[in-house]
């Protein structure tokens, strides 16, 4: 705690030539975003399908709320979902939960749309702050699900490979997954 203290008061002093003036004028002149709301299975398209654009109702388009793994990574994370949960220790199993969990919370936004009281709702008590104040499109907050997600899925990756060496299977299904990942970061 100490050592987090420190680090944040000497980030205060680095950054006080920005920090402090940015916050003045936030202050002197507030820039309130409509509330929005983004549901979880905009999530899940924009993580399974290499889409651009806004399929289902979200506050953002496909590029500023993707986290795309694509459907193979999608499947092999889910056929191995109890080789993954039995083989991640602790240690590293609560932070990966906790980081998903805050960021599909905070990604979907304001639950005021939904009737939600704002008691209830993280991002809504989090709005008087500055940053949250002017934040446009919440599911940005999902791209911190990308470490759980490439590492759940490197690891159910790398059991799918030690599974089915030197087979057609791998190699169709490791060239859908490069093409797909590929097509995606191209076509971005």
């Amino acid at each position: 705690a100490a050592m987090f203290g420190c680090a944040a008061g000497v980030a205060c002093i680095l950054d006080a030539g920005y920090l402090w003036p940015m916050l003045q004028a936030q202050a002197q002149f507030p820039r309130h975003t409509e509330d929005a709301f983004s549901s979880a299975l905009s999530l899940i398209w924009f993580a399974l399908l290499p889409a651009r654009g806004k399929v289902l109702p979200a506050n953002g388009n496909g590029h500023e709320l993707s986290v795309f793994i694509g459907p193979v990574i999608a499947y092999l994370m889910w056929t191995y979902r109890h080789w993954l949960g039995a083989s991640l220790p602790r240690s590293l199993k609560v932070p990966l939960i906790v980081v998903c969990v805050v960021s599909i919370v905070l990604g979907m936004g304001s639950l005021k749309p939904l009737q939600v009281p704002t008691w209830l709702s993280p991002f809504d008590m989090l709005r008087p702050l500055p940053g949250f104040r002017s934040m446009g499109v919440t599911g940005r907050f999902w791209g911190f699900l990308a470490l759980p997600l490439s590492l759940l899925g490197a690891a159910a990756l790398w059991r799918f490979v030690s599974e089915y060496q030197d087979t057609n299977k791998l190699r169709v299904w490791l060239g859908v997954a490069l093409t797909l990942q590929l097509g995606f970061q191209v076509e971005t």
